[in-house]
C-alpha cells in the first residue's frame, strides 16, 4: 500500500491529514463575573472593583467544624514562636488566600482574586477580591488595605513565602 492510496482511504474516511486546513480555535464563552457570581461592586481612590462578601455568626459549623477556633490565640502563637502575638484577640487577625496568575512570583504574576476573613464582634466577615482585568489591581489592593486596616497577624497557607510577597511587589 502506498502512501497516496493510504491518504485517500483516510480522506473517505472523513479523516484529514496534513495542514491544509487549520484548526479553528474553540469559541471562549466569556461571560462577566457579575453575571456569575451574586456580588457587588466597591468604589475606592483607584476606582472600582467587583466583590464579594458574607459574615457568619461564631456558632456556625462548616461542616462539622465551627469557624471560631475552639483552642486559645494564644498556644497558637506560641506554636508558631511569634510571643508578641500571644496577647493579641483574635479580631486583630486576617486570614489570607490569594489566587494567581501564575507561580513564578516574578514581575507580571498578579492576584486575581484575594479572599480575606476577619472576626469582627460575633461574626466572621469574609470577603473576596475579584480583579476582572489588570486596570482594576490599584483598586482591588486598596479594598484589600481597607479592609485588613488595624489588623496585627496575617495568618495564610503559604503567605509568608507566596502571598504576601506577590501582593507587596504590586
Amino acid at each position: 500500500m502506498d502512501f497516496e492510496s493510504l491518504s485517500e482511504k483516510l480522506r473517505r474516511m472523513g479523516i484529514q491529514i496534513g495542514v491544509q486546513k487549520p484548526l479553528e480555535s474553540p469559541k471562549q464563552l466569556r461571560r462577566p463575573i457579575e453575571t456569575v457570581i451574586p456580588g457587588r461592586e466597591i468604589q475606592t481612590n483607584f476606582g472600582s472593583l467587583f466583590s464579594l462578601g458574607h459574615s457568619y455568626p461564631q456558632d456556625y459549623l462548616h461542616g462539622r467544624q465551627p469557624v471560631l477556633p475552639q483552642h486559645p490565640i494564644y498556644g497558637l502563637a506560641r506554636w508558631s514562636r511569634v510571643p508578641e502575638l500571644e496577647q493579641k484577640n483574635l479580631d486583630q487577625f486576617i486570614f489570607l488566600d490569594t489566587e494567581t496568575t501564575g507561580l513564578s512570583g516574578g514581575t507580571g504574576t498578579m492576584a486575581f482574586m484575594v479572599g480575606v476573613a476577619r472576626f469582627q464582634g460575633e461574626r466572621l466577615a469574609m470577603e473576596q477580591f475579584f480583579l476582572r482585568n489588570p486596570a482594576e489591581e490599584a483598586a482591588l489592593l486598596a479594598g484589600l488595605e481597607k479592609f485588613c486596616d488595624g489588623m496585627a497577624a496575617v495568618v495564610t497557607y503559604n503567605g509568608k513565602s507566596f502571598d504576601i510577597p506577590i501582593l507587596n511587589t504590586r
